[in-house]
């Protein structure tokens, strides 16, 4: 379907039917402009990715507290 397909395909609509496809043409829109650097929260950083799945190190095992306080 091409967008002059879309034109006949809206007047054929009821007006209420219009109106809810324009509506939803607006929430596509406002969905898809970026969002603005001070928007972004620390949870949808890159950072926050790597602290929810850490680098895997085979063979590693952490030091504890003690452990390390003792060095």
């Amino acid at each position: 379907m091409g967008y002059a397909d879309l034109i006949p395909r809206l007047q054929a609509l009821p007006e209420e039917k219009r109106a809810e496809v324009l509506d939803f043409l607006a929430f596509v829109e406002q969905r898809n402009q970026a969002t603005p650097k001070s928007a972004i929260t620390l949870g949808e950083t890159s950072w926050a990715e790597l602290l929810k799945n850490p680098i895997r190190i085979p063979n590693f095992v952490p030091l504890s507290r003690d452990e390390a306080n003792e060095r």
